[in-house]
């Protein structure tokens, strides 16, 4: 300990506070920075900047438009071959009718070019059991009078849309658009998740995340198939073995 930051990163919360459990059995000084980062303890972060704790986190810490973790010099990715849907839920956009309808609406006022006149009428207004439970998929790329209008709308979102959209807007034209009378889902077909991995993994290429760190570990129970290349992008990961000799 004292060379610099460390970072445990779990897919949940209830990971993470297993991982605190495990190191303080084995005496490894720990602490939890989960949650906002306006609740965490100073004396925590303080630890963990001067390197006299590992500081546990969840990915969503790592993989955000902007993480508040210290720059670490390691960063190990506890259960990667499970994280994968954890990683894809930051970069997107959902917005729930139920939730606000007025983020639902302007939205759909933006996605009126791809839609019919009866289309639009019967998801402007009250709940239509013709309507209700389809889903349709657009791509607003095909017409970028469309995509700006798009862009225009989601930017004018409060929070929380305003950070999930600062995730995706670079790649907006890559997007897919899910539209129900329930909600709308914006989403990469293919997360970007290279620009987080460029700065988590020590790249010297800038990404989305302002991470940096000089190595990483991603410690798996399964490792084949490349899901762990796949979900962070990398082409080559080595593998150490078991320990143990198991």
């Amino acid at each position: 300990m004292g060379e610099g930051p460390v970072i445990c990163a779990t897919p949940t919360k209830q990971l993470a506070r297993q991982v605190l459990a495990t190191a303080q059995r084995e005496g490894v000084p720990g602490v939890l920075l989960i949650g906002s980062h306006k609740t965490w303890e100073t004396a925590d972060e303080i630890a963990v900047e001067g390197g006299e704790a590992i500081g546990i986190a969840t990915y969503s810490a790592i993989f955000n438009s902007s993480p508040k973790l210290p720059e670490p010099r390691l960063v190990i990715f506890d259960d990667a071959h499970a994280g994968e849907q954890f990683v894809d839920e930051e970069y997107g956009i959902t917005i729930r009718r139920h939730e606000n309808v007025g983020a639902y609406l302007l939205v759909l006022e933006a996605l009126s070019p791809f839609l019919s006149g009866l289309l639009l009428q019967r998801l402007r207004g009250e709940p239509d059991p013709g309507a209700h439970h389809q889903v349709r998929l657009m791509l607003p790329a095909v017409d970028p009078g469309a995509l700006a209008k798009l862009d225009a709308a989601l930017a004018q979102l409060p929070e929380p849309y305003k950070f999930e959209f600062a995730m995706i807007r670079s790649g907006l034209a890559s997007c897919c658009t899910y539209l129900s009378y329930g909600g709308i889902q914006i989403r990469p077909m293919i997360p970007p998740t290279f620009e987080n991995c460029e700065e988590a993994c020590g790249d010297s290429r800038p990404g989305s995340c302002g991470l940096r760190s000089k190595s990483a570990t991603w410690r798996v129970a399964q490792v084949s198939g490349g899901k762990v290349e796949r979900i962070c992008v990398r082409a080559v990961i080595r593998q150490l073995g078991c320990w143990g000799g198991g």
